[in-house]
């Protein structure tokens, strides 16, 4: 078999999914594990916690990584307005329980992107708008044309 870049990226992400899901496993095993003590259950969900951090990190590595190699070649035009407020109504919940201000101004826009690249971008920049702001701040989204 021919190795390159995409086979070593396959190769590790499922070995780094084998690993997490052994550690998972046994940690949900003690999990269901009689007279286990309360500081015994904080370290297990600790590592759980933990795994589910490793899995996020991996999938952040191996995007990086692909978008490094130009793996990310089939583009599309999408409509900017159209996907900034499917995204936005994805978050409207955690707007409005943390109680910020939204401000949009969106015009309709096309460009050619790749959309998964584009989803990450947009929804990172929301999670971040959300989690880096002031308590009750505002989250103001603009798209001018020019």
């Amino acid at each position: 078999m021919w190795w390159n870049s995409e086979n070593t990226h396959q190769y590790h992400d499922r070995k780094h999914h084998k690993v997490l899901a052994i550690i998972r496993g046994k940690a949900e095993l003690l999990i269901q594990s009689e007279n286990i003590t309360e500081k015994e259950m904080e370290m297990i969900s600790s590592i759980m916690e933990t795994s589910d951090r490793l899995s996020k990190l991996n999938q952040s590595l191996l995007l990086i990584s692909k978008i490094e190699n130009d793996q990310f070649i089939e583009s599309e035009e999408i409509n900017l307005k159209e996907k900034l407020d499917k995204h936005i109504e994805g978050f409207e919940m955690l707007i409005e329980a943390g109680e910020f201000t939204l401000e949009k101004n969106i015009n309709d826009l096309r460009i050619k992107i790749h959309p998964l690249l584009f989803d990450v971008l947009i929804t990172n920049i929301l999670k971040n708008a959300l989690v880096h702001n002031l308590p009750k701040g505002k989250i103001k989204v603009e798209l001018l044309a020019n």
